[in-house]
């Protein structure tokens, strides 16, 4: 059964009780918020699928924050970082109530960041660690969220790391300019690679033939 009744604020304050079920309570501005409220959560308790989120109303941002730094920082091998970072996001979402945090808010701060000149990657690790924490809010700590909102945002695009690759090539020496010319022993070296590498490799004795004489080269560049 739902009451509805006015604070001396000016609010309307809806509680559903119900047997065998603990009381629900919230506040709203409007009468009709309320009503429509409590008809809600009357509809899904005689489902059975009602989820009482009161807590994830109460608790701010902030104060998961300051959990996860006690409870979960610690255990990382990389926790100077981390809670770096987690104090960092702190001064942007410490003030929300954690169910009303949505998607929109994190992608106008990734948005920011970026604005600023920020790396990808940095971005990236920044939603990441908020990702986490209301992963564990979650699943660890019972904050009855509807949803991952973290998940729904999408990542800006990082710098490409430098690819490293074999590669192999032959090199064909003939005379007069080849280093086997210059006599056995002698070190030749070449400047192929686009990067300005220089490779040397030992040269082999001239015999007197006029055949150009192969060298075969492998690389990482």
């Amino acid at each position: 059964m739902a009451t509805i009744t006015r604070t001396q604020s000016g609010t309307w304050k809806a509680q559903v009780r119900k047997l065998g079920l603990p009381t629900v309570t919230k506040t709203f501005k409007t009468k009709h918020d309320a009503e429509v409220w409590s008809r809600s959560v009357e509809v899904d308790q005689d489902r059975c699928v009602f989820v009482n989120r009161s807590e994830a109303d109460r608790v701010t941002v902030g104060e998961l924050i300051v959990r996860y730094i006690q409870e979960v920082t610690p255990l990382k091998r990389s926790a100077k970082n981390d809670k770096q970072r987690m104090l960092f996001l702190n001064k942007t979402f410490g003030h929300y109530i954690v169910s009303q945090l949505q998607s929109k808010h994190i992608s106008t701060y990734r948005d920011k960041r970026l604005a600023e000149g920020r790396q990808g990657a940095t971005v990236v690790k920044e939603i990441g660690s908020m990702c986490h924490l209301l992963d564990v809010s979650i699943k660890d700590w019972g904050i009855p969220l509807v949803n991952n909102v973290a998940l729904q945002v999408r990542k800006p695009k990082q710098a490409r790391g430098r690819d490293r690759r074999l590669l192999s090539f032959s090199v064909f020496l003939s005379p007069p300019n080849s280093c086997a010319a210059m006599g056995a022993g002698r070190l030749c070296r070449y400047d192929m690679s686009p990067l300005g590498r220089r490779y040397s490799v030992n040269s082999l004795p001239y015999a007197g033939r006029f055949n150009p004489l192969p060298f075969h080269f492998s690389c990482c560049i």
